[in-house]
């Protein structure tokens, strides 16, 4: 659907609907029907320019073919994951350039994700062990938020993550004590004001791709801790 004024769109439970993807283009959509389900074949929702504020994720439960999401530069300040959500093949979960100031609740449920990207949001602070849970999660993309913060109050552990990115953010601390990422291959934090990472070394797999370009690092702690990882510009 494109360039629409419609707001809302009504579907009928006596139909055996075949619809496997939805595109929706600069639409004045605001939510989706209570009873998504009923597209029983969708596994892909696609969205640009969208009004959509609120992403109800329970209008979306039981839809469980749906591979993908991918909404981006959009209006969605919130995602809602109350009550149950039983979504069991979503693996990607792209809301980039939204207005989105903090990590939804109740992301384990999304429990077969493995890609978030949360990039281009209002995103401030961030407790890390909030995606705990998703042990298929590879990417997790938070990159261009004005994060000041990220907080682990406990044991980060996401046993499939493979590339992290922070890059651009306003990050000028970073421990990274209580995380562990054993298969974890990049790290981003490019563009951000940090001096150092706390606790990083031997904190991940040898060969670590760390990019490091426009901080203000401590030479000497930059020295201290390149064995093992392999720096990038």
């Amino acid at each position: 659907l494109f360039s629409t004024n419609y707001d809302q769109f009504v579907l009928e439970p006596n139909v055996e609907y075949q619809l496997e993807k939805i595109s929706l283009y600069d639409m004045q959509l605001e939510e989706f029907p209570k009873d998504m389900h009923l597209l029983r074949k969708l596994n892909l929702i696609t969205g640009h320019r969208v009004a959509l504020k609120t992403l109800d994720m329970s209008s979306l439960s039981g839809i469980t073919n749906l591979k993908i999401i991918k909404v981006p530069e959009g209006n969605i300040s919130s995602v809602r994951l109350s009550g149950s959500v039983n979504l069991p093949s979503l693996t990607n979960l792209e809301l980039p350039n939204n207005k989105l100031g903090e990590v939804p609740d109740g992301m384990h449920k999304l429990s077969a994700l493995e890609v978030i990207d949360l990039s281009l949001n209002r995103i401030t602070f961030l407790e890390m062990s909030c995606f705990n849970g998703l042990e298929h999660l590879q990417k997790l993309d938070l990159s261009y938020n004005p994060l000041t913060r990220i907080s682990s109050l406990a044991t980060v552990k996401l046993p499939s993550l493979e590339t992290l990115s922070f890059m651009a953010c306003h990050l000028d601390q970073l421990n990274v004590l209580h995380w562990e990422l054993s298969t974890m291959k990049v790290l981003n934090v490019g563009g951000n004001n940090l001096h150092q990472i706390e606790n990083l070394q031997g904190r991940f797999r040898e060969g670590l791709e760390l990019h490091v370009g426009i901080n203000n690092w401590d030479c000497q702690w930059l020295e201290e801790n390149k064995i093992g990882l392999l720096y990038k510009g």
